[in-house]
This record gives C-alpha cells, structure tokens and sequence, in this order.
C-alpha cells in the first residue's frame, strides 16, 4: 500500500453457505474462532451509525463519512455468488491517502473487483479537497484572463 497511515477493515459476504464469510483487517484474514478482536472489527465494518454523514447512495452502493479521513464504504463487487447476485462488501477505512486505492488492493487479496461507476463515486466523495483546489485554479485562470481580455 501507499505510505501513508492507513486502516481498512473489509468484511466480505460468503460465496455460499458453507464458506465462512471473509473478515480482513490490513491485509490480514481474521478468522472468527481464533481473534478476540473479530467481532469488534465486524461492528466497525458493519454497523452504520445516525451520526455518520451519508455523502452518497445510489442503488446498493452507500458512502459515509465518519470523521476526517475516515469513511465507511457498503457495496457489491464485480464478482457474483453461488446463487448469482453480486458479492457484498462492506468496509472501513482511515486514510490519508486514496481510499479507493487501499479498498482495491485490500479486496484484491480475495480475488474481487470494485465496479467502475463505484470507483468513480468512492473518488469523487473521497478526494473533495482535490476536485477544490482544481476549480479553484481553473477560478482563477478564468479571472486572469478575463482581465488579460479587458486591458
């Protein structure tokens, strides 16, 4: 991963029901039966709090914000089930660098892919100071060629 400090937490539903579902902590396969920790990091990745900021939902993809750099990601992968729905996943993730980056190298370890349009909204949610800092510049340029134009 980037070096940055981060922290993800990825549940991963089962391809059926014989399969225990999958429970990653940074890059690590928790198992239920052996990590004391396992059920406190299942209620981080799962449970969605009134006080977290719902910055988007669209069809089964959600996206929280939980505080700075921290967000909680609910959708499906690419990848399809015994029975043929999409995988779900849910996830959460503190960051100072791309979200979308740890979430796709993270699920990549299983062997499951993030949808393009879900990529496309984990950045535009997750990078606001970035798409800012760009308008802000294109602003600025406009402005000073406005006034190039005028003199």
């Amino acid at each position: 991963m980037e070096n940055y400090n981060n922290f993800i937490i990825l549940w991963i539903q089962s391809k059926n029901t014989i399969d225990q579902d999958i429970l990653s902590v940074n890059g690590t396969r928790l198992d239920r039966n052996s990590s004391e920790d396992y059920d406190k990091f299942v209620s981080m990745a799962l449970s969605v709090k009134k006080e977290y900021k719902l910055l988007k939902r669209k069809n089964n993809f959600s996206i929280y914000k939980i505080a700075n750099n921290t967000y909680q990601i609910l959708s499906n992968f690419n990848e399809i089930d015994d029975v043929g729905r999409r995988v779900c996943f849910m996830s959460y993730i503190q960051t100072d660098g791309n979200v979308l980056t740890i979430l796709q190298q993270e699920a990549k370890l299983y062997g499951y892919t993030l949808h393009k349009g879900d990529e496309k909204t984990i950045v535009k949610n997750t990078n606001r100071k970035m798409y800012f800092l760009l308008l802000s510049i294109v602003l600025i340029l406009l402005i000073i060629f406005i006034v190039l134009l005028c003199h």
